[in-house]
């Protein structure tokens, strides 16, 4: 698991990702921080539906997928992916 500094090094990343909404900005930074943690099933899915929201099925599809490869039991991608 992380440290607490590593967890909560994390949870800025994303609270500063977050203000950023649904840009590409803050799609690069969700994609940034899934390719520093690759466990990060939050990032790949928060990619996802910034990637679904810009049109982008195939791309928020992936992302989605990735998500459940870490976590298969996170009912928001599962839900996600069922419409696209």
């Amino acid at each position: 698991g992380l440290s607490s500094g590593e967890a909560n090094t994390l949870r800025v990343k994303h609270l500063n990702a977050a203000k950023l909404g649904s840009s590409k900005k803050a799609y690069d930074a969700y994609v940034s921080m899934f390719e520093e943690n690759s466990n990060d099933y939050l990032a790949a899915f928060r990619a996802g539906e910034i990637a679904r929201s810009m049109k982008n099925k195939d791309d928020a599809r992936t992302w989605f997928e990735r998500a459940l490869d870490i976590n298969p039991d996170y009912v928001p991608a599962q839900r996600a992916l069922s419409r696209l």
